[in-house]
């Protein structure tokens, strides 16, 4: 039903100043330069050891297609020349307590070479721009606390606010 009512418009990339290239792309596009970007966030973020044994991150990447296939799911790559080095999974779900439309990060990374400037902020703001196309009422973005980057700025510079909390646990089986 979801991927009923989400349908993706035409909506343009955005080429920076810097020459950076956001935009829609389809996940089996990017695929190949998808598994290494997503092995360094998780090295970055030391994910691997907060939920060691539970997934692959072909396993993760399969997940994506799947929430891309059924509509829930725009895979926002950002790109230099065409070299992957930065996405934002942009899933999208319908808030029972609200009865709306709401979007949110599945991930969000660029590569640590490439984040100086604005290109965080433009991310998140294209980002942003794209759930608000395709109906979501409220836009949020979510980051761990544990890993080396401090999203905190970027979200203040598109006008995010600190809104909630979140506490986790690895349940182990």
């Amino acid at each position: 039903m979801l991927a009923e009512k989400i349908v993706t418009p035409p909506f343009p990339d955005l080429v920076t100043s810097a020459g950076y290239t956001i935009g829609v792309r389809p996940i089996k596009q990017c695929i190949r330069q998808m598994l290494p970007m997503t092995y360094a966030h998780w090295d970055e973020q030391g994910e691997e050891n907060q939920r060691a044994g539970t997934f692959t991150a072909k396993e993760a990447i399969a997940s994506i297609l799947t929430g891309e296939e059924m509509g829930a799911l725009k895979y926002i790559a950002v790109l230099k020349g065409d070299r992957l080095v930065g996405h934002f999974g942009l899933k999208l779900w319908v808030d029972y307590n609200i009865n709306l439309l709401v979007a949110g990060d599945a991930f969000i990374y660029i590569s640590p070479e490439h984040r100086k400037g604005l290109l965080g902020v433009q991310l998140i703001r294209y980002a942003r721009d794209l759930a608000k196309s395709l109906g979501a009422r409220e836009f949020s973005v979510s980051y761990r606390t544990f890993g080396s980057v401090d999203l905190d700025v970027a979200l203040r510079r598109v006008g995010m606010k600190h809104t909630a909390n979140v506490y986790s646990i690895i349940l182990e089986g």
